[in-house]
């Protein structure tokens, strides 16, 4: 089988980086397009992200609690106080899904692919995927086993197992 079409959602996961070098792969050995898609974090943010984004200067831990979740920060994009995914305003969400995605096409574009459309949405990936699978007549989905979601212990993310569940399109989940 031919691969013309992939996709392949990310969060920024060390599980998603391994899933986009998979799906580069795969694109770049079949000459196919691939959409890299993310979808923005809604929900309390993954202490990982917290962390990368702080590493990033894109939010700013300053141990103080404001009433407003949209609180500046000094001019960052967001404050994490006590209640930590209170005070990661939406700015910063878009900012960290941004940055996600754009390391995800740069890692897409060394491994030799040529044909990159990005995706950048709201909302469940699943439900994502599925409606770019349906609208672009994907061929195959590459996700990782598991991302940043918060149930840590499941062995086969949420995002993975729908798609697979959907049984519309060959899935590669990717470990």
């Amino acid at each position: 089988m031919a691969f013309k079409k992939l996709v392949v959602a990310t969060d920024g996961s060390d599980n998603a980086h391994r899933a986009v070098r998979m799906a580069a792969d795969i694109a770049s050995t079949y000459g196919a397009k691939l959409y890299i898609l993310h979808c923005v974090l809604v929900g309390s943010v993954p202490k990982e992200l917290l962390h990368w984004a702080r590493v990033e200067h894109l939010v700013e831990d300053d141990g103080t609690q404001n009433d407003l979740p949209e609180w500046p920060g000094y001019g960052n994009l967001g404050v994490i106080g006590p209640n930590r995914e209170r005070w990661v305003s939406y700015q910063a969400r878009l900012q960290l899904g941004r940055a996600i995605l754009d390391e995800a096409i740069a890692r897409a574009r060394e491994s030799g692919v040529k044909d990159i459309e990005e995706v950048f949405e709201e909302g469940d990936a699943a439900k994502a995927v599925m409606a770019l699978v349906k609208r672009e007549h994907i061929d195959l989905a590459v996700t990782g086993t598991r991302g940043l979601g918060v149930i840590d212990q499941m062995l086969v993310g949420s995002t993975s197992h729908k798609l697979t569940a959907m049984g519309r399109l060959p899935v590669l989940t990717v470990p």
